[in-house]
């Protein structure tokens, strides 16, 4: 369940020093809570299952267990954003001017313990023979049958038979600060062939400070750690109010514990429950970082028209430059071992490494170093475009067009964090973020026909292609001193036999595919049914590339459709949109995982319906509703040859969401 809180305001002032002169400033804000509350139930049948495409039986030597309270949790997410804009506008009979700049501030937070909760409680039901039937496509059973190894029936409904392990608290700060500056220019030449030359420069700067932290706590009530003192019915931890319109689990009602009254419980008893403080100081490691990117860029472009601007022509380069910088959680898993004065490690007589303490807590300061790894990168490119149109008739327009763009890496690739494995393993690793990747680029063509205002109708197909350079992939490669230096690691032999990997620029890829969109106005209906408007968009991809190219977020079809209904005091919407399945990320192969697997995301629809009512010159009533229906997330992970049946990890349902309110200008 999600509740969310919004509130927000916005002021603009515009002022005309002079006829051709305008300076404008515009301010805004908006705030929101966002409370999250989730029931989990974890069912795990353990080593030696077996079963079908219905059914899933557990070992008979009771290997099994059951989880609740864990998960995604209960927190408030808290946010905060604020901007400032001012501009500049000049409009002269041959030239035109633009200045633009703004700067703007958000904050990011979660609560838990602040709001009187822990984010998660650890549970467990352990040594249990579990058997699963009623199995349908989302490969979660409908129907449980459990016992205990002494085959006693077990109730997992029932939080009162859980042992609780420990539970959690965390907490998410997270600062960012974008500014963003613009100058842009035209000028119109009256040739015999009429022309205008357009220029700019721009440059965005985004900064982002964050650190996540979680406490663990291990439950040990008055210092007893045996499963019987630590069963959750000996104390007072469910909300009988809330339990009495409880979550079901397919007709089952589910006696979850509460996390508010398990906090009350921590303040109550602070004893009972011992911070894993090597976990703290880790977790605060982990969750650190800080990065800084600047993007500057310069363009010119001329807009050409030809044959009684039958054609059109648009041409220009853009010229830009990235610089990153950022700081993250080092761990140097060889930090906390003793060194001779030649550096080689110190070893006992089995001849493993001699730690430097024998305090956990020691061994993590020593391991993971907050903001210990850096980088900075920089790069530059330019990206031509041309654009073509040929205006046929009155209705019927044609258009070409080449561009060559970019494609960013996500954030998450970019933040810097270096992984180091332990020496002995068969292959060591260090597994290093990039924030030196590179965005893509592609060679963009088009190829567009559009037919506007036949009989109330109007629409376009297009024709498409990306050839995609220096695409993203997940590359291993020995160490070399290079490597090491960069990320700040000695050279000096500690990481001989090491690989090092991360994710590069790969290879090459390409995209192909179509669009169809089409607007109908239905004028041929009686009365008031003439303001009825049909509209539709269909998207079809084809995706090629190497072994290693991330393909991941590219949809192959999507499509939609809305009927409109538009008076002059009042609208009303409804949408329909599909999205098909598509692969989300690589599963590295192991033994339980097959090679080329692919996590997915499956294919969905959503229903939605607006509309909006006009009470005056200055307010305006509207309403908003998505996912009718309820939307059902639903993922897969499988290679190609996992049966059909095996394929569900994932079935999440969504509520539907509406928004309503009143619009007002002044």
């Amino acid at each position: 369940m999600a509740l969310t809180q919004t509130y927000g305001g916005q002021l603009g002032l515009a002022w005309k020093p002079t006829p051709r002169d305008t300076v404008s400033i515009n301010g805004q804000m908006k705030n929101y809570l966002y409370d999250v509350t989730r029931s989990r139930l974890a069912v795990t049948y353990g080593a030696g299952a077996t079963g079908g495409e219905t059914f899933t039986q557990g070992a008979a030597t009771g290997v099994g267990s059951t989880a609740m309270g864990g998960g995604s949790g209960i927190y408030q997410r808290d946010s905060k954003q604020q901007q400032l804009n001012l501009k500049y506008a000049h409009r002269g009979d041959n030239w035109r001017f633009d200045l633009d700049g703004g700067l703007s501030f958000a904050r990011y937070q979660i609560h838990d313990a602040a709001n009187g909760n822990f984010f998660t409680i650890n549970a467990q039901l352990t040594n249990l023979v579990i058997r699963g039937d009623d199995i349908f496509r989302t490969g979660i059973a409908r129907q449980y049958i459990v016992r205990d190894r002494a085959g006693a029936p077990v109730d997992i409904y029932n939080g009162e038979n859980y042992t609780i392990n420990s539970a959690v608290g965390r907490g998410q700060r997270t600062f960012s600060e974008n500014s963003f500056f613009r100058a842009n220019g035209s000028r119109d030449f009256n040739a015999p062939v009429p022309f205008s030359l357009k220029f700019g420069v721009a440059s965005d700067q985004q900064q982002r400070n964050q650190r996540n932290r979680s406490f663990t706590y291990n439950f040990r009530p008055n210092g007893a750690a045996d499963a019987a003192a630590r069963r959750a019915g000996n104390f007072d931890l469910f909300d009988e109010d809330y339990l009495r319109i409880a979550p079901k689990v397919y007709g089952n009602t589910l006696r979850d514990l509460s996390h508010t009254k398990m906090y009350d419980l921590f303040r109550q008893n602070p004893s009972w429950f011992v911070l894993d403080e090597p976990g703290a100081h880790q977790s605060q490691v982990t969750g650190s970082f800080q990065f800084a990117e600047t993007i500057s860029a310069a363009y010119v472009r001329g807009d050409l028209r030809l044959w009684q601007d039958r054609i059109g022509v648009v041409g220009g380069v853009r010229l830009e430059e990235t610089d990153i910088e950022g700081t993250g959680p080092l761990n140097d898993i060889n930090a906390q071992y003793q060194r001779n004065p030649d550096g080689s490690f110190v070893r006992n007589a089995a001849g493993a490494r001699v730690l430097l303490s024998s305090d956990a807590l020691v061994l993590r300061r020593l391991r993971y170093t907050e903001r210990g790894a850096s980088t900075h990168s920089n790069y530059q490119g330019y990206y031509p475009s041309l654009n073509t149109s040929y205006r046929m008739s009155d209705h019927f327009v044609a258009r070409a067009a080449y561009a060559r763009t970019i494609g960013r890496p996500n954030v998450n690739l970019l933040i810097p964090g270096t992984t180091i494995s332990e020496p002995d393993v068969a292959t060591p690793i260090i597994t290093v973020n990039n924030p030196g990747l590179r965005p893509w680029t592609a060679d963009n063509y088009d190829l567009t026909f559009e037919v506007y205002d036949v009989k109330g109708g109007s629409g376009a197909v297009g024709f498409f292609q990306k050839d995609v350079r220096d695409f993203f992939g997940s590359v291993q490669t020995p160490v070399s001193d290079a490597l090491l230096d960069q990320q700040g690691l000695p050279t000096d032999g500690t990481y001989d036999g090491y690989q090092f990997r991360t994710t590069e620029n790969y290879g090459n890829a390409r995209v192909r595919g179509v669009e169809f969109s089409y607007r109908q106005q239905l004028f041929f209906l009686p009365g008031i049914f003439k303001s009825l408007q049909l509209n539709a968009n269909v998207t079809k991809l084809r995706l090629e590339g190497g072994k290693l190219a991330d393909f991941s977020g590219f949809v192959p079809l999507s499509y939609s459709a809305g009927l409109n209904f538009i008076r002059p005091r009042y609208l009303v919407k409804f949408t329909y949109i599909h999205q098909d399945g598509f692969p989300t990320s690589a599963v590295a192969a192991s033994a339980t995982e097959l090679p080329e697997t692919y996590n997915y995301q499956n294919s969905y629809q959503r229903y939605g319906v607006e509309g909006e009512y006009t009470l005056n010159k200055h307010s305006t009533l509207f309403l908003a509703a998505t996912d009718l229906g309820r939307r059902s997330w639903i993922t897969l992970r499988y290679a190609p040859s996992t049966p059909d049946y095996a394929r569900y990890t994932r079935n999440q349902t969504n509520g539907y969401y509406i928004v309503m309110g009143l619009k007002g200008r002044f």
